[in-house]
């Protein structure tokens, strides 16, 4: 399965090393959040998890989005994620 990021922040583009791109996850058709967050990869060899999440929660400072739906503070890791959904990752400014 594959997931479409886009970074619709100039300075975490930036961090990231690019602004928009498709990651393949597994062979399968669903994934689940954490295993997502975990595979896409930042140009600083970083995952976008240790990137934005910390003790459990999306950092203060980034909002994301899952197919057009914001994710709460502590989101749920094991929400399924399924094949071309689209995950956005914006800054609070």
């Amino acid at each position: 399965m594959r997931v479409i990021v886009n970074i619709h922040s100039p300075e975490i583009a930036e961090q990231a090393g690019w602004r928009a791109k498709a990651v393949q996850i597994n062979d399968t058709n669903q994934s689940n959040l954490k295993e997502v967050l975990n595979t896409v990869i930042f140009e600083n060899a970083s995952t976008m998890h240790e990137f934005i999440i910390e003790n459990n929660n999306i950092k203060s400072n980034f909002v994301l989005y899952v197919n057009g739906i914001k994710m709460p503070e502590n989101p749920d890791f094991d929400l399924t994620i399924r094949d071309n959904v689209q995950i956005h990752l914006m800054s609070k400014h």
